[in-house]
């Protein structure tokens, strides 16, 4: 056998597990999410959150418009490292916006633990057809990472989701579970230890 059959031959081999959902979802935000995470001894682990959007009656949503037109629901949060957390509600516009979670000190940012279940305080309200709605979310490992007002989170969490990781993919990976009992939501984590932010758009 020559040396270029050869090797593909053993490409062959191992081109099943390289294909198989069990390898392709290691390189998923969940899959990082329940990695080692980001620490001050692991400071390149993922950093992320997941988030979900629960009605009255405790069903679990990845997105608020799932549960209908003037449905009230909350945002619940988790971290996988010790962090702050800052969510602010906003519309389209770059100015306003009311800060939903409460600050700790002079600076924006709610202390979490990790792994444990945050409600945001306020309900949401799912808008209309067209509704400009918006939640941001921005989390960090250091307070003095946070920011004061909306546009600035808004203008963080953009920045942020075009950043590339050392590779040269997007450092911020995002991915949403529709289906498994207990862990339905969305995933958003930094791959290489840095803030993860998203911006939800709440209306259809």
């Amino acid at each position: 056998m020559t040396c270029d059959l050869r090797r593909a031959f053993l490409f062959l081999l191992a081109l099943p597990l390289l294909l198989s959902p069990a390898a392709a979802a290691q390189s998923g935000a969940k899959a990082l999410f329940h990695s080692p995470a980001g620490s001050t001894a692991n400071p390149f682990g993922p950093v992320g959150i997941q988030y979900w959007f629960e009605n009255e009656q405790g069903t679990r949503f990845t997105q608020a418009r799932e549960a209908g037109v003037g449905a009230r629901v909350r945002l619940h949060v988790q971290c996988n490292t010790e962090g702050f957390l800052t969510v602010w509600m906003t519309d389209k516009s770059q100015e306003g916006g009311i800060q939903l979670t409460p600050t700790q000190g002079r600076v924006t940012g709610y202390l979490l633990e990790p792994r444990r279940d945050y409600v945001v305080p306020s309900e949401i309200t799912v808008p209309a057809t067209g509704g400009d709605t918006r939640v941001l979310i921005l989390f960090a490992r250091a307070q003095m990472e946070q920011v004061p007002t909306a546009a600035d989170a808004r203008e963080k969490i953009r920045r942020l989701s075009k950043d590339a990781a050392r590779d040269g993919a997007l450092a911020i990976v995002q991915e949403a579970d529709t289906s498994t009992p207990g862990q339905v939501g969305t995933y958003v984590v930094h791959r290489e230890g840095a803030q993860p932010g998203v911006e939800i758009e709440i209306g259809h």
